[in-house]
């Protein structure tokens, strides 16, 4: 930058303040700048290059990067974990009453295990699953008085319209969501185990056994997100 023989002086004193303010070894005027600055009367360098208050930032710079924004990004693949919740325990169990002797078994059967399933949903239109693992949740055992345990709670989850499933382990397709609102299953729970009432018969009154919870179906799957154009080229 070739500046005028007057304009050495007050372009000495600029610089020397701003790069004072911005921090850094001691100076003359009691300001400490970050980097080492020669001005002679011809040209302004800093080390050997264009002082930094005279380059100026490109556009890209300037611009807002959409790199990382979710918004911005689309995913038409997506690999998932799906496993079905545990049956409960069959419960073994006899009634114990006043005035009952010999009370018969009344042990319930344990809950089933929740499913998973998944959802189609319009408003989405990329394949991001907010986790890997989707579990169902556990089946309750069953207790005395012949009470049945609660089944466990179904896992939903979201996908976009025209997503097809597939099991990575075969290949085999499981099923395809096109309509909004359509669910389809793709773990199941595991049953619950039967309690002692259901094994009485008429050679063994008191049965002492019971029953164990299954366990839930699990696989992974791949899910691929049918887009407009491949549905055209069909």
């Amino acid at each position: 930058l070739v500046l005028p023989g007057k304009m050495v002086a007050g372009v000495q004193l600029i610089a020397t303040w701003a790069l004072g303010w911005a921090g850094g070894p001691s100076t003359s005027l009691g300001v400490t700048p970050r980097v080492a600055v020669s001005i002679s009367r011809t040209h302004v360098v800093a080390d050997g290059s264009v002082p930094w208050f005279f380059v100026e930032e490109p556009e890209e710079a300037l611009a807002p990067s959409t790199e990382d924004d979710p918004e911005w990004l689309f995913y038409d693949r997506a690999r998932i974990f799906v496993k079905g919740g545990r049956g409960g325990d069959g419960c073994v169990s006899f009634r114990r009453e006043k005035g009952e002797a010999r009370g018969g078994p009344n042990g319930g059967d344990g809950g089933h295990g929740g499913s998973v399933y998944l959802r189609c949903d319009r408003n989405l239109n990329t394949l991001r699953p907010p986790r890997i693992h989707f579990k169902g949740g556990p089946g309750r055992n069953g207790q005395g008085s012949s009470m049945r345990g609660y089944d466990g709670a179904n896992e939903y989850v979201s996908v976009p319209v025209g997503t097809v499933i597939t099991v990575e382990e075969t290949g085999d397709v499981v099923g395809e969501l096109l309509e909004d609102g359509g669910e389809l299953r793709v773990a199941r729970g595991g049953r619950g185990g039967r309690g002692n009432e259901y094994f009485k018969t008429s050679q063994n009154h008191t049965p002492k056994l019971a029953e164990k919870g299954d366990d839930g179906a699990e696989r992974w799957l791949i899910l691929e997100l049918k887009l407009l154009a491949d549905v055209g080229l069909i």
